[in-house]
Protein backbone atom coordinates (compact mmCIF):
# COMPACT_ATOMS: atom_id res chain seq x y z
CA UNK A 1 0.00 0.00 0.00
CA UNK A 2 0.75 3.40 -0.47
CA UNK A 3 -0.21 5.29 2.15
CA UNK A 4 -3.62 6.72 0.24
CA UNK A 5 -7.38 5.39 0.87
CA UNK A 6 -8.13 2.17 -0.80
CA UNK A 7 -11.56 3.05 -2.28
CA UNK A 8 -14.00 0.75 -3.95
CA UNK A 9 -16.98 2.17 -5.39
CA UNK A 10 -20.04 -0.32 -6.02
CA UNK A 11 -23.31 0.67 -8.01
CA UNK A 12 -26.33 -1.54 -7.17
CA UNK A 13 -29.77 -0.90 -8.67
CA UNK A 14 -32.59 -2.21 -6.99
CA UNK A 15 -35.42 -2.49 -9.43
CA UNK A 16 -38.83 -3.00 -7.80
CA UNK A 17 -42.25 -3.70 -9.32
CA UNK A 18 -44.66 -1.25 -9.11
CA UNK A 19 -48.52 -0.52 -10.62
CA UNK A 20 -47.37 1.77 -12.84
CA UNK A 21 -43.96 -0.46 -13.68
CA UNK A 22 -40.86 -0.80 -11.87
CA UNK A 23 -39.08 2.28 -9.71
CA UNK A 24 -35.38 2.19 -10.04
CA UNK A 25 -33.29 2.80 -7.22
CA UNK A 26 -29.60 3.57 -7.29
CA UNK A 27 -27.33 2.87 -4.40
CA UNK A 28 -23.70 4.38 -4.54
CA UNK A 29 -21.68 2.29 -1.35
CA UNK A 30 -18.08 3.92 -0.55
CA UNK A 31 -15.66 1.32 1.03
CA UNK A 32 -12.80 2.61 2.94
CA UNK A 33 -10.06 0.19 3.96
CA UNK A 34 -8.09 1.09 7.34
CA UNK A 35 -4.82 2.08 6.00
CA UNK A 36 -1.39 2.44 8.16
CA UNK A 37 1.55 4.29 6.94
CA UNK A 38 4.84 5.16 8.20
CA UNK A 39 5.80 9.26 7.73
CA UNK A 40 8.20 10.13 5.41
CA UNK A 41 10.62 7.97 2.54
CA UNK A 42 10.75 4.15 2.79
CA UNK A 43 14.50 4.14 3.94
CA UNK A 44 15.68 6.75 7.17
CA UNK A 45 19.42 7.85 7.54
CA UNK A 46 20.35 8.53 10.94
CA UNK A 47 24.37 8.85 12.24
CA UNK A 48 25.39 6.60 15.19
CA UNK A 49 24.09 8.01 18.97
CA UNK A 50 21.06 10.10 16.79
CA UNK A 51 17.89 9.62 17.83
CA UNK A 52 15.24 7.57 15.29
CA UNK A 53 11.84 8.68 15.57
CA UNK A 54 8.84 7.02 13.55
CA UNK A 55 5.78 8.19 13.41
CA UNK A 56 2.90 5.43 12.12
CA UNK A 57 -0.60 7.12 11.14
CA UNK A 58 -3.44 4.42 10.79
CA UNK A 59 -6.47 6.46 8.21
CA UNK A 60 -10.19 5.49 7.80
CA UNK A 61 -10.68 3.07 10.36
CA UNK A 62 -14.71 3.58 11.88
CA UNK A 63 -12.88 2.75 15.27
CA UNK A 64 -9.48 3.62 16.66
CA UNK A 65 -7.66 0.02 16.31
CA UNK A 66 -7.28 -1.74 19.67
CA UNK A 67 -3.49 -2.05 19.17
CA UNK A 68 -0.31 -0.72 17.28
CA UNK A 69 2.53 -2.71 17.39
CA UNK A 70 6.24 -2.01 16.07
CA UNK A 71 8.75 -4.87 14.93
CA UNK A 72 12.37 -4.20 13.99
CA UNK A 73 13.08 -7.36 11.88
CA UNK A 74 10.06 -8.94 12.90
CA UNK A 75 10.80 -8.73 16.54
CA UNK A 76 8.03 -6.80 18.50
CA UNK A 77 9.32 -3.66 20.02
CA UNK A 78 6.82 -2.40 21.78
CA UNK A 79 8.08 -3.90 25.07
CA UNK A 80 11.80 -3.54 24.88
CA UNK A 81 13.26 -0.95 27.17
CA UNK A 82 15.33 0.58 24.98
CA UNK A 83 12.56 2.50 22.82
CA UNK A 84 9.58 4.07 23.54
CA UNK A 85 6.10 4.05 21.57
CA UNK A 86 3.35 6.05 22.39
CA UNK A 87 0.01 5.79 20.37
CA UNK A 88 -2.82 8.46 20.45
CA UNK A 89 -5.24 6.94 19.10
CA UNK A 90 -8.40 8.91 17.22
CA UNK A 91 -9.83 9.07 13.80
CA UNK A 92 -6.05 9.73 12.64
CA UNK A 93 -4.49 7.36 15.03
CA UNK A 94 -0.49 8.32 15.77
CA UNK A 95 2.16 5.77 16.96
CA UNK A 96 5.74 6.92 17.81
CA UNK A 97 8.37 4.15 17.98
CA UNK A 98 11.52 6.78 19.78
CA UNK A 99 15.13 4.85 20.13
CA UNK A 100 17.76 7.19 21.92
CA UNK A 101 21.21 6.51 20.72
CA UNK A 102 21.14 4.78 17.99
CA UNK A 103 24.02 1.91 17.33
CA UNK A 104 24.41 -0.03 14.04
CA UNK A 105 22.57 -3.02 15.22
CA UNK A 106 19.04 -0.50 14.98
CA UNK A 107 19.83 -0.13 11.37
CA UNK A 108 16.90 -2.84 9.95
CA UNK A 109 13.30 -3.23 8.62
CA UNK A 110 10.95 -1.17 10.78
CA UNK A 111 7.11 -2.30 10.44
CA UNK A 112 4.30 -0.54 11.85
CA UNK A 113 1.17 -3.17 12.48
CA UNK A 114 -2.46 -2.64 13.54
CA UNK A 115 -5.03 -4.59 14.48
CA UNK A 116 -7.66 -3.37 11.71
CA UNK A 117 -5.01 -2.28 8.42
CA UNK A 118 -2.48 -3.39 6.54
CA UNK A 119 0.71 -3.21 7.58
CA UNK A 120 3.67 -0.66 6.57
CA UNK A 121 7.33 -0.82 6.55
CA UNK A 122 10.50 1.40 6.81
CA UNK A 123 14.01 0.48 6.26
CA UNK A 124 16.41 2.28 8.76
CA UNK A 125 20.44 2.73 7.96
CA UNK A 126 22.18 3.72 11.49
CA UNK A 127 25.82 4.87 10.38
CA UNK A 128 29.23 5.85 11.74
CA UNK A 129 29.94 9.75 11.22
CA UNK A 130 32.06 9.55 7.85
CA UNK A 131 30.76 6.02 6.74
CA UNK A 132 28.79 8.13 3.48
CA UNK A 133 28.51 4.61 1.29
CA UNK A 134 26.45 2.70 4.03
CA UNK A 135 24.43 5.93 5.07
CA UNK A 136 23.24 6.30 1.32
CA UNK A 137 23.55 2.67 0.12
CA UNK A 138 19.83 1.47 -1.14
CA UNK A 139 18.43 -1.37 1.06
CA UNK A 140 16.37 -2.65 -1.81
CA UNK A 141 18.46 -0.58 -5.34
CA UNK A 142 19.74 -2.22 -8.54
CA UNK A 143 21.27 0.42 -10.24
CA UNK A 144 24.97 1.52 -8.97
CA UNK A 145 26.45 5.05 -9.67
CA UNK A 146 30.26 5.50 -8.98
CA UNK A 147 31.33 8.75 -7.98
CA UNK A 148 34.87 9.04 -6.89
CA UNK A 149 34.62 11.87 -4.37
CA UNK A 150 31.29 14.39 -4.68
CA UNK A 151 30.67 16.47 -1.24
CA UNK A 152 27.55 14.95 -0.06
CA UNK A 153 25.08 17.84 -0.66
CA UNK A 154 25.53 16.74 -4.38
CA UNK A 155 24.76 12.97 -3.92
CA UNK A 156 21.83 13.84 -1.77
CA UNK A 157 19.40 13.74 -4.57
CA UNK A 158 20.36 11.02 -5.94
CA UNK A 159 19.68 9.01 -2.39
CA UNK A 160 16.07 8.26 -3.30
CA UNK A 161 17.03 6.78 -6.73
CA UNK A 162 20.10 4.97 -6.65
CA UNK A 163 22.81 2.89 -5.07
CA UNK A 164 26.20 4.84 -4.37
CA UNK A 165 29.70 3.77 -4.30
CA UNK A 166 32.36 5.50 -3.48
Amino acid sequence: MNGLVNQNEIEDVRKVPHAKGKISQLYNLHVLVPSAYILGNYEYHVGVGSTINLVCIIENSPIPPQYVLWYHNDKLMNYETTVTVITEPGLRTHSRLVINNATPKDSGNYTCRSSNAEPDTTYVYVSHEGDNTAAIQRHDSSTTIIFPTLPMYLVAGFISSVRIVF
